[in-house]
């Protein structure tokens, strides 16, 4: 045990010091693989009586208990006419991130779903902008409403920065009949540093992004962000000008804000918590979704999206499911009732795909190993009793 321990400091201190991409993951992920707080799902028996897809793991919680998570993820097709249904292949939990392009930092399609929980429900969106009839416009609205909230963007054809007398603007849109809705295509990114300057200059809101600078010099000839806010146009190249990030999908954990909720992993950290997360860890470090869409409260199905220019047919409306999942933990002999929230939701209109996923937690102190066994069912939904003629 103690060899096992002498090499999880040794990897968290090396991708510390590193500053590695994804570090807070991967120390997350380190952390907990080894040493007193180990992945034992050998001795975690899980009994999943629904067609969903279901995982369970003991982790390592902020206030250095064991956390014994369990997650049911639901894959459903979404019809053009709003009908949603199970899918015949259900998708499985996410044990780690998915870029869209493999080995690259890119948009993310999957975000870790194994993790400690958080408040509210997180609401993501992978897919794409489309013309009416697939015609190609010059620039586009696209907006989403979900249970009372809409966010609402413009999206352009590709366009570069030109210089124009005393300033940097951007250049006439080529059309586009669809255009992928991805953080490479978002206000972001940065460039390599001046002489007078450390390290690479980058929005540490979306390092992949394109458009930040510090010189409006040095984006000349750079592409321009395809996607804008109304209400704040990127009509010209400033330094250190920051614009909103237009994007739906998940944000990783080295990305601000996530980055700043991860905790401080310095000496102090190394001496008196390690390999526990740091005391100061906010619980927002674990949601995944861009700002306006990380709900309060959590969602509970039956709130209605509606997709506007975001799908082949112009606009994509349907209610999500309800579902109530039920989980039960054995510990020590004991059945033990736990609280299960709808955490994720993943829409991906271009796939004609739904994902829900529900995460339930129980703090079990410093006695994680004493959990046995967990059953997660359904509550069977009522259906309303015909009404009866006398």
């Amino acid at each position: 045990m103690m060899h096992a321990q002498s090499n999880c400091a040794c990897q968290i201190r090396r991708l510390w010091q590193q500053r590695s991409t994804n570090v807070h993951l991967k120390l997350y992920s380190t952390a907990v693989q080894f040493g007193a707080y180990q992945k034992i799902f050998e001795m975690l028996q899980l009994s999943n009586l629904t067609s969903f897809e279901s995982e369970r793991a003991l982790l390592s919680g902020l206030n250095a208990t064991h956390v014994f998570t369990v997650v049911l993820k639901a894959t459903y097709d979404i019809a053009e006419n709003g009908d949603v249904t199970p899918a015949d292949l259900q998708e499985p939990v996410s044990l780690s991130a998915v870029p869209s392009v493999e080995g690259t930092a890119s948009t993310l399609v999957r975000e870790v779903e194994l993790t400690l929980d958080h408040p509210g429900t997180d609401v993501i969106v992978n897919g794409s902008v489309h013309a009416p009839n697939a015609r190609p416009v010059s620039h586009l609205d696209a907006a989403m409403d979900i249970n009372g909230v809409r966010i609402q963007f413009r999206c352009h054809g590709d366009r570069v920065w030109e210089k124009r007398g005393w300033s940097v603007l951007p250049s006439a849109p080529e059309p586009f009949a669809k255009m992928p809705l991805i953080y490479e295509r978002a206000f972001g990114g940065g460039h390599a540093a001046d002489a007078s300057q450390t390290g690479a200059v980058e929005d540490p809101r979306n390092p992949i992004g394109k458009g930040y600078c510090t010189d409006p010099s040095r984006v000349i000839g750079a592409p321009v962000p395809n996607f804008e806010s109304a209400q704040t146009p990127l009509s010209e190249a400033k330094a250190n000008k920051i614009f909103p990030v237009i994007g739906l999908a998940a944000r990783p954990a080295e990305w601000e804000p996530r980055r700043s909720y991860g905790g401080t992993y310095d000496d102090a950290w190394m001496k008196s918590r390690m390999p526990h997360w740091p005391s100061d860890v906010d619980p927002r470090f674990f949601r995944v979704a861009a700002p306006a869409l990380q709900f309060p409260n959590p969602l509970v199905g039956h709130e209605r999206v509606v997709l506007h220019n975001m799908s082949r047919s112009g606009q994509l409306a349907f209610k999500l499911p309800r579902v109530i999942p039920i989980v039960r933990t054995t510990m020590a002999g004991r059945i033990i009732p736990q609280e299960v929230n709808l955490r994720r939701v993943i829409i991906e209109p271009d796939l004609g795909k739904l994902v829900m996923l529900w995460r339930s937690t129980l703090d079990c102190g410093a006695d994680g190993r004493h959990v046995e066994k967990t059953v997660v069912d359904l509550r069977p939904m009522r259906r309303a009793t015909p009404a009866v003629a006398v």
